[in-house]
């Protein structure tokens, strides 16, 4: 079995910036999830339930289908877990008018479905590289 982290940088090797622009938007999403509460909150700036939908959840579902036969089977099984969680949102867990929306419960689980997600696609190993990536992408001739 092919690593993640081998494959996202054989996609960048090649120029295959779709893919490799995928990977950092489904790495940086599962970053946010991981995180707790607290650090979640900090990093969005103002409506939370808005901010997590629209820059972390939505772009996450987006990529996810286009890279599930690139990741391994174990990753493809935590990605599905964290969608089914993410799923399960209730509006009391998007709440506009809640500033502790992270602290819910249905919270917990997309913390831990992410951090196992991001176990099986080497996030740790590749988080200091995705700027990087990111930039290279956008730099490179004909974009």
């Amino acid at each position: 079995m092919e690593r993640f982290a081998a494959t996202l940088w054989q996609w960048h090797g090649a120029g295959d910036g779709a893919r490799v622009e995928a990977a950092c938007t489904l790495l940086s999403a599962l970053d946010f999830l991981q995180q707790d509460a607290l650090g979640q909150a900090a990093k969005l700036p103002q409506c939370l339930a808005c901010e997590v939908q629209s820059s972390v959840l939505m772009p996450l579902v987006a990529v996810m289908d286009g890279l599930a036969d690139q990741v391994p089977p174990l990753g493809q099984q935590a990605l599905l877990r964290l969608r089914a969680s993410c799923a399960e949102l209730d509006a009391t867990s998007l709440s506009c008018s809640d500033d502790g929306i992270f602290e819910h419960a249905q919270w917990q689980a997309i913390r831990m479905d992410a951090r196992q997600a991001g176990l099986y696609l080497a996030l740790q190993e590749l988080l200091p590289y995705l700027d990087e990536l990111r930039d290279a992408q956008r730099l490179a001739p004909g974009r």
